[in-house]
C-alpha cells in the first residue's frame, strides 16, 4: 500500500534534485509514491529526474509548462495515490531514520483504524555543506499534550506568539486534500501560508511525532527567505492574504471549536505580520499605499472576520510604530527570526 505520496515541485534544480531523491531511498519504495513536477526547467531537471524514475518506478516525472510552486503542488495533489501528502521542495532532503519512522507510524495507526488528518513532525535547517548538524530545529513538542498519539484540537494547548505551523511540518491526509479542492496560487511565492490555512482549517485530528523528518537548506543564495527575493515580492504576501480572507466566513468559523477558533485568528496574525514585515522590509510610498488598500480590501469583503481579527490579533498595535522607523524594526526583527530559524 502506498502510505506516502511526496510531491516535489522543480524548477532548475539540476545541482541538487540528485540528493534530494537519493533521501528516499530508504528501502521501503512499496509504501512510496514520489511526484517530481518539473515546472519548465531550463537545465537538467527533467532529465535527471527521468533517470532516477527510470531505476526506481515508485518514482513519476511530469513535465509541465512553468506556473510557479503552487502549480506543482495542485498537480501533485491531482495525481496522489498515497494516504498522506508531503510537499518536499527540490532543494531539501528528507531524513531517512525520520521518514522510516513516520512510515512505520501511518502502517499501525491505518492497521487499527486510526488516520488522522495530520501528522506533525519537527524540522530542522541546514547549511548545504552540513546536513548532519542542523542550525536551528523547530519543534511542536513543548506545546502538545500527548506525544505519539492522536489528539483533537483540544489536546493542542495555545502555542507561543512566535510559534506557527510550517508546511515543512506536515503531513496531510490525501484524500482531505483532495476533499477541500481548492487550488492554490500560481505563479505566486509564499502560497505555502495559502497551503496551511486551508489545512488548518479542515483539520479534526492530528498526531505529533517525535521524530525530526524534514532538512531545510539554508544559506543559497536566491531563496525566498533572502532580503532580496523579500523586499522583491512582498506583494505576493498579498495575493496569499487575499486568497485566505475570501476562503473563510463568519458561518465557518462559529462553527468551529473554540481551541481551532484560537489558531485560525493565530494563522491570521501570523500572515498579517508577514503582510507587514515584507511590505516594510523595502522602502517606498508605493508599498505603504498597497498596505492599506489590503486590509480596506479585508474590512469591505469580509466585515465579519475583520472585526474579529482587528479585536483578537495584537498585529494592529504595528501601525503605532512611527512610520520613519518601519523600515529599521523590520530590518532588526528579521535578524533576530533569521537567527532563530537558523537561516544565518
Amino acid at each position: 500500500m502506498k502510505f506516502l505520496s511526496i510531491v516535489i515541485p522543480s524548477f532548475n534544480s539540476e545541482s541538487y534534485i540528485q540528493q534530494c531523491l537519493d533521501s528516499l531511498l530508504v528501502g521501503r519504495d512499496d509504501e512510496l509514491d514520489v511526484i517530481v513536477v518539473n515546472d519548465g526547467s531550463t537545465d537538467r531537471t527533467s532529465e535527471i529526474a527521468h533517470e532516477f524514475a527510470d531505476k526506481h518506478p515508485f518514482v513519476r516525472v511530469v513535465d509541465k509548462e512553468n506556473a510557479g510552486h503552487g502549480s506543482g503542488i495542485n498537480v501533485g495533489i491531482k495525481l496522489a495515490q498515497g494516504l498522506y501528502f508531503k510537499i518536499l521542495d527540490s532543494d531539501d532532503l528528507l531524513d531517512k531514520e525520520g521518514l522510516i519512522h513516520l512510515l512505520d507510524v501511518i502502517k499501525v495507526q491505518n492497521e487499527k483504524g486510526n488516520n488522522p488528518d495530520l501528522y506533525l513532525a519537527d524540522y530542522g535547517s541546514f547549511y548545504e555543506e552540513d546536513d548532519n548538524v542542523p542550525q536551528a530545529v523547530i519543534s511542536f513538542k513543548r506545546h502538545m499534550k500527548k506525544i505519539e498519539d492522536v489528539v483533537t484540537w483540544e489536546g493542542l494547548p495555545r502555542v507561543g506568539i512566535s510559534d506557527f505551523f510550517m508546511i515543512h511540518m506536515t503531513y496531510v491526509r490525501t484524500a482531505l486534500l483532495k476533499e477541500i479542492n481548492i487550488p492554490l496560487l500560481e505563479k505566486t511565492f509564499y502560497e505555502d501560508n495559502q497551503y496551511l490555512f486551508y489545512v488548518i482549517k479542515n483539520t479534526k485530528t492530528l498526531y505529533y511525532l517525535d521524530k525530526g523528518i524534514y532538512k531545510y537548506t539554508v544559506g543559497r543564495k536566491g531563496q525566498s527567505i533572502s532580503l532580496e527575493n523579500m523586499a522583491k515580492k512582498y506583494d505576493h504576501q498579498y495575493r496569499v492574504k487575499k486568497a485566505v480572507i475570501d476562503h473563510i466566513n463568519i458561518d465557518e468559523y462559529n462553527a468551529m471549536s473554540k481551541p481551532l477558533k484560537w489558531h485560525i485568528r493565530h494563522e491570521l496574525f501570523k500572515m498579517s505580520v508577514l503582510v507587514y514585515f515584507y511590505t516594510y522590509i523595502g522602502k517606498g510610498k508605493e508599498r505603504h499605499l498597497q498596505y492599506k488598500d489590503l486590509y480596506k480590501y479585508f474590512k469591505e469583503s469580509n466585515p465579519e472576520m475583520y472585526r474579529i481579527w482587528k479585536h483578537h490579533s495584537p498585529s494592529w498595535l504595528l501601525w503605532l510604530q512611527i512610520p520613519c522607523i518601519r523600515h529599521l524594526m523590520t530590518i532588526i526583527g528579521y535578524k533576530i527570526f533569521a537567527k532563530r530559524k537558523g537561516w544565518k
